[in-house]
C-alpha cells in the first residue's frame, strides 16, 4: 500500500480486486513478517458442501480473515458490520477475531451488493487499540471483492470516522 502519515492517522490507498475464487493478505499495521494483520477471500461453496448448492442460490462467498486484527460484528451470524461515510469506530460494540462472511448466498452479509462500505477493524497496542477501517467493494453475486483503502488512527484508544485520513 501506499501511505501517508497525516497527523496521527495512516492512510494509503490498497485499491486490489479478488475476482472469481481467490485469497489475498494485507500487513497495514505490523512491523514486517508473519502472519499478515488481515485477509480476503472469496471462496466456492460446492467445495464445502457435498450436496451442492441449490442452482438457484450464488455459489460465491466473500470473507475476511482477522489474523492479528479484531472486526466489528454487531450481527449474530458472523457477518461484519458494513459501515457508512463517517460512522464512529470506537470500544462500542461487538469485536471479534473470528473469520466472517462479507456476502453469500440469499444476499446475507452486510457488504454484498451494497456498493463501498466500511469495515471497522482494531489493533491491539501496548495500553489499548489502535482503530481503523478498509474500504470495501463486494459485488452483488460475490464474484468480485474490492479492497479500496484503509486508515488506521496511531494514537491509542482514539476513535476515528469511517472514511476519515486527517
Amino acid at each position: 500500500p501506499v501511505s501517508n502519515h497525516i497527523d496521527s492517522i495512516l492512510s494509503g490507498e490498497i485499491n486490489t480486486n479478488i475476482i472469481s475464487t481467490g485469497k489475498k493478505n494485507f500487513l497495514l499495521i505490523g512491523e514486517g513478517g508473519l502472519p499478515p494483520d488481515i485477509g480476503f477471500e472469496i471462496i466456492n461453496l460446492n467445495d464445502f458442501n457435498p450436496e451442492k448448492v441449490p442452482s438457484s442460490f450464488d455459489s460465491l462467498a466473500a470473507r475476511v480473515i482477522p489474523y492479528k486484527v479484531e472486526i466489528l460484528d454487531n450481527s449474530t451470524y458472523k457477518y461484519p458490520d458494513g459501515l457508512s461515510i463517517n460512522e464512529e469506530i470506537s470500544e462500542i460494540g461487538n469485536w471479534t477475531t473470528e473469520t466472517a462472511v462479507l456476502g453469500t448466498f440469499m444476499n446475507a452479509g452486510n457488504f454484498q451488493g451494497y456498493g463501498e462500505k466500511y469495515l471497522a477493524i482494531r489493533a491491539q497496542a501496548e495500553n489499548g487499540y489502535k482503530y481503523g477501517w478498509l474500504k470495501l467493494y463486494c459485488s452483488k453475486h460475490n464474484d468480485t471483492l474490492k479492497i479500496i483503502d484503509f486508515a488506521i488512527n496511531n494514537t491509542i484508544n482514539n476513535k476515528i470516522k469511517a472514511g476519515q485520513i486527517n
